[in-house]
């Protein structure tokens, strides 16, 4: 069965993972128990040959055993490195596996709408497709997975259990090939759609086509399993992190032991500062990695029996039963139509709890800078300015290209102005509209000096957020031009 622990964890809270190491079933305690006080015999096993056992010659022996595993052996094996590695692989493995478990809820729904009737024949039709589809899917989970084929271990269980009929089972054991013939009731499908078709009880090549689409995915699906279940890790792979892991626990036997006093030099071990009864560290390092290859172990073959495995008959059942209410108890129903209580608002928010109100966040969707108050000056529009280019002017012209280098100048505010190709800008005329610019270009018109009325509008942003922007205008300035004037440049703006 799978743990699921997601209402635990719902909430982020104090300690809210460390409840969880409370929990038994698909714990990494029940995982490693039997490793772990193997482990522990093994270590006291050794401590006490060294401590009473030995003479003073195997004691030194000893030692230097050990030291040799806690300078040289341990240095060797990258064990993080290669069971980290590892584990991601399966972990992705195992959830592409879930995502190939087929589901039958969306080829259901286009059985109810493409193949139509309400009389007992077309309602057996329906309900035969929907089971020949189920019927595909469990022959395949009975190939990968003990439980279901403990489950149904002969055709004959598949005859009992309403999956199939007897008439069909003939079919399918006269049916001689050496593979899996999971294919067989998927064909059994497609055919009959096609036989609807002709007869018109399928209206048309589209509704035919989605169906048949839908079938080929099942198919593909179950297929996906039964290849993950024939492909698995390279063995090679698996093996080298398993005698990495055990090799490494191995020396950690000797490298973690205890040793006394250096005969040969009467000092203490270098390493060996203290005599730890019970191996602290080496307890929790055993907890990490071998914590973590049990994880692989438990999840790189997820149709099996552990804890954290994929229900797959609880799919089966709920498959089937969901298909057929789809087919059946729900063909061509649904509720009298009526208008929603939102009928006439066009802006509303759905109610929510007094517990939830006071939780409710800003609102989401709209995108970071929805909220920004920009400037008024940000709403004027002006012309790119042209910096570096030459053009071609009429006016003095350079005497190895023939062309004028327009360079962007500032007035007396700091503000760049536009020197438009063509014309000349210069200190006398600076006032004056550029040659050949009308009067609705308003980028280049220069705030005039003469306030009149008082004008205020709103602009919306194209994310949807509302800004007012007030400002004086002169008499001249059309009520179109406000936010493309200079005049609003240095105007008050407000979110609404």
């Amino acid at each position: 069965m799978t743990v699921s622990y997601s209402l635990k964890v719902s909430q982020s809270s104090m300690c809210s993972f460390a409840r969880l190491l409370f929990m038994w079933t698909g714990s990494i305690y029940k995982l490693i128990w039997k490793e772990f006080l193997l482990y522990l015999i093994l270590y006291y096993i050794l401590s006490a040959i060294y401590r009473f056992a030995l003479t003073n010659e195997m004691r030194q022996s000893f030692e230097l055993t050990c030291v040799f595993f806690k300078d040289r052996i341990l240095q060797v094996i990258p064990l993080g490195f290669i069971l980290g590695f590892y584990v991601s692989l399966v972990i992705s493995r195992w959830w592409s596996m879930y995502k190939t478990i087929p589901w039958t809820d969306g080829v259901c729904q286009l059985i109810a709408t493409h193949i139509q009737g309400a009389d007992e024949e077309m309602r057996k039709i329906r309900r035969t497709i929907v089971r020949w589809l189920n019927l595909t899917i469990v022959i395949v989970f009975t190939c990968v997975s003990m439980p279901v084929l403990k489950r149904f271990p002969t055709i004959g269980h598949l005859v009992k259990a309403g999956l199939m009929t007897k008439k069909e089972r003939l079919e399918y054991e006269n049916l001689q090939t050496p593979h899996v013939k999971h294919w067989l009731p998927i064909g059994w499908a497609c055919n009959l759609a096609r036989k609807l078709r002709e007869e018109g009880k399928i209206k048309d090549d589209i509704a035919l086509d989605l169906l048949l689409k839908k079938f080929q995915d099942i198919r593909g699906d179950v297929g996906g399993m039964m290849e993950y279940d024939w492909i698995s890790v390279p063995l090679v792979y698996t093996q080298v992190v398993t005698i990495a892991l055990y090799g490494y626990f191995l020396a950690k036997l000797f490298a973690d032991q205890f040793i006394d006093i250096d005969m040969a030099t009467g000092n203490k071990y270098d390493g060996f500062p203290i005599d730890f009864y019970f191996p602290v560290l080496t307890v929790l390092e055993f907890f990490f990695y071998f914590g973590w290859l049990k994880v692989a172990e438990a999840i790189i073959n997820p149709y099996g029996a552990d804890d954290d495995d994929f229900e797959l008959n609880e799919i089966i059942d709920r498959n089937f039963q969901v298909g057929l209410l789809i087919v059946d108890d729900l063909y061509d129903h649904h509720p009298p139509i009526e208008q929603d209580m939102y009928w006439d608002q066009k802006e509303f928010c759905l109610p929510y709890s007094k517990s939830t109100a006071k939780k409710r966040g800003p609102r989401a969707w709209l995108g970071s800078t929805v909220d920004v108050l920009l400037m008024a000056k940000d709403f004027v529009t002006v012309a790119p300015l042209h910096m570096g280019r030459t053009v071609k002017s009429p006016g003095k012209d350079n005497a190895e290209t023939g062309a004028t280098e327009l360079k962007p100048m500032a007035d007396e505010e700091g503000e760049a102005k536009i020197n438009i190709p063509g014309t000349v800008t210069t200190g006398d005329d600076e006032d004056k509209k550029p040659k050949g610019v009308t009067e609705e270009d308003r980028p280049w018109r220069k705030a005039s000096s003469k306030k009149g009325k008082k004008k205020t509008e709103v602009v919306i942003t194209p994310g949807g957020a509302k800004v007012k922007v007030a400002c004086e205008l002169p008499a001249d300035v059309a009520e179109m031009d406000v936010i493309a004037s200079q005049d609003c440049a240095n105007a008050e703006t407000t979110q609404i």
